[in-house]
């Protein structure tokens, strides 16, 4: 089960590597403590709603996704398993501004409401937003050390062809705690 705490208090999302902050967040902001994006690009996790269900696939408003990120502490590449959730189906022709805006971050997603989920003794940050559709609860895991090669391509974009573990630990995450996250939603509705 996932439990939820409203963030009121900021909380420091720590390097993998040295421990320093990398961002804080606070009840519906994260200031980053340095300069950039703490996230510069990513892609949805290969394989990911294969390895589910039938049951877990529906309703089917879910992307899953690997980031990537360079800490400016330490001069090191991250990652990030995210799971961005709707409690309802979509349709693929219908939905696409809903899912531009708040799977491919393409539009306005509105302000958050940060929360600090935890299970067992596995704490992330959870925003919360209010959309059209209800709310929409999008799940950052991580950061995470690179367990082999970054997942970038030679032109620097972040690819499913390169640094295999990583995707292959994010789509781990996710899955252990899929059914959680999907009762989770499915709470907030």
């Amino acid at each position: 089960m996932i439990t939820l705490r409203r963030v009121t208090d900021p909380v420091a999302v720590r390097c993998p590597y040295c421990a320093a902050p990398i961002l804080t967040f606070g009840e519906h902001e994260g200031q980053l403590a340095g300069n950039g994006d703490w996230l510069d690009g990513g892609d949805s996790i290969p394989r990911f709603r294969e390895s589910l269900t039938p049951a877990q696939r529906a309703p089917n408003g879910f992307h899953a996704i690997l980031e990537v990120g360079h800490a400016a502490c330490c001069t090191r590449d991250y990652f990030v398993a995210e799971a961005i959730m709707v409690n309802r189906d979509l349709d693929p022709n219908a939905d696409t501004d809903f899912v531009g805006a708040y799977f491919f971050f393409n539009g306005d997603r509105g302000r958050p409401t940060n929360f600090l989920a935890s299970r067992g003794k596995r704490e992330w940050i959870m925003q919360r937003f209010d959309s059209p559709l209800g709310p929409v609860l999008h799940h950052y895991f991580g950061p995470f050390q690179m367990l082999d090669e970054p997942p970038l391509s030679p032109d620097g974009m972040v690819s499913t062809d390169h640094g295999r573990r990583n995707w292959d630990y994010a789509r781990g995450i996710l899955l252990a705690l899929w059914d959680d996250l999907q009762a989770l939603c499915a709470s907030t509705a």
